[in-house]
């Protein structure tokens, strides 16, 4: 391109408008095309419809991806797993308490919810959704990802006087207890 030649620039503008995800009705876009645009194909448009639904989804997947892990009870053996093996597994309790002759260690977990692949598979189903209704979904992901959100319940876990896993409570969340 020569300098002061702008043949190219009304082709660079539209591409710029269309990167940035910002799209022209279709009627307008025919009339630009038909005035001189002569260079403006299809290609320019699905890229910017591409880009343009890349842009708009994110929300819901990104959500689902950050859901916690729950942790899974039934991996803790009655009489065989100790205190230590329990801390090391969910971390440090929220507090201890006397439960007759048990020490008992009190935890705030997520123990209900999508393992990892689970989470995966929701995620890319909500990004395929999301391009294919070029970002429309996320009307309907991003609340529904708000309003099933994991949620942390009390589990107490209670040693013998060997240091022995002797009994898991776990509450209901919405009731506490």
């Amino acid at each position: 391109m020569l300098i002061g030649d702008h043949s190219e620039t009304p082709r660079i503008f539209i591409r710029s408008i269309f990167v940035l995800g910002v799209l022209l009705p279709s009627n307008k876009l025919h009339r630009l095309a038909r005035r001189g645009f002569t260079n403006f194909c299809k290609a320019d448009y699905v890229l910017g419809l591409t880009v343009l639904a890349l842009s708009l989804s994110g929300c819901a997947p990104v959500m689902e991806a950050n859901r916690p892990d729950p942790v899974n009870l039934k991996k803790f053996v009655l009489g065989e797993t100790s205190r230590m093996n329990v801390i090391a597994e969910v971390g440090s309790p929220a507090s201890t308490e006397q439960d007759q002759a048990n020490s008992c260690d009190v935890y705030k977990l997520y123990t209900h919810g999508p393992s990892g692949a689970g989470k995966g598979a929701i995620a890319a189903g909500e990004v395929l959704a999301d391009v294919a209704t070029l970002g429309l979904a996320e009307i309907i992901f991003t609340p529904t990802e708000a309003a099933t959100k994991s949620s942390k319940h009390t589990v107490m876990f209670c040693y013998g006087s060997d240091g022995k896993l002797a009994s898991i409570k776990e509450s209901d969340a919405a009731s506490g207890s």
